[in-house]
């Protein structure tokens, strides 16, 4: 092997050995953006800023209407008491929340882990003893959850793994966000175990939904023709 070739040989093994690793490929998840919001789901209510709704279902799509909104899916929660940038995030965005009532900002942070709740209770198996007790205990975690945040103007609920039909919701993914403005994806950030969600990504998200709102006015649900009087 002649000078050259060795050169460059020790050349390109230094090199690779130098190059960082190949980053791994983003997790996605959720409807994309400019798509059209699937419509409608309900989900069990946890803690809610109209106080009569916890321990009901609610639709927070049409809680919303056509005003802006944010989804946060979530697959795991982590224990009570540890530190984590979903605090953080929910935090800023229950300020947000409060902050813009001038374009009825609405927010709803989810928890796709009812323990199998909602589908014993729908079909009534013998499995809702249990279900109950797992659903707790998550509603125990978004409590700790939104005591930590402060959190008073957003949402918290329970789904059934998956989500909700038609949001596309990855289950590997940790946390799913969704921001929609007049039902149509604005912005989408997901996170998965290799990219997970961090305090800039939550001020990123808050910065999206701070830019999506202003200048907005709360969209006026359409009033129904008036009747002909009878003749």
């Amino acid at each position: 092997m002649s000078r050259t070739v060795r050169t460059l040989a020790a050349a390109a093994l230094a090199f690779a050995t130098l190059a960082p690793a190949h980053a791994a490929d983003p997790v996605k998840s959720g409807l994309p953006v400019g798509a059209d919001q699937p419509g409608p789901f309900q989900v069990l209510s946890v803690l809610h800023p109209d106080k009569s709704q916890p321990g009901k279902y609610h639709a927070p799509v049409c809680e919303a209407g056509l005003n802006p909104l944010v989804l946060i899916f979530v697959n795991e929660l982590a224990e009570a008491g540890k530190p984590q940038p979903l605090t953080t995030l929910l935090k800023g965005l229950d300020e947000a929340v409060a902050r813009h009532t001038d374009v009825s900002l609405a927010a709803c942070l989810i928890s796709l882990n009812d323990g199998g709740y909602r589908d014993a209770l729908e079909n009534k198996t013998d499995d809702l003893a249990t279900a109950i007790t797992t659903r707790e205990a998550e509603e125990a975690k978004l409590k700790q959850l939104a005591g930590t945040a402060g959190a008073k103007a957003v949402a918290l609920s329970l789904d059934a793994k998956g989500g909700p039909k038609g949001y596309q919701v990855n289950p590997d993914a940790a946390v799913t966000v969704l921001i929609f403005v007049k039902q149509k994806v604005q912005a989408n950030y997901a996170f998965g175990k290799d990219n997970p969600l961090t305090d800039p990504d939550a001020a990123a998200i808050l910065a999206e939904v701070e830019k999506l709102t202003a200048g907005k006015k709360p969209a006026k649900p359409k009033r129904a023709a008036p009747r002909p009087a009878a003749g």
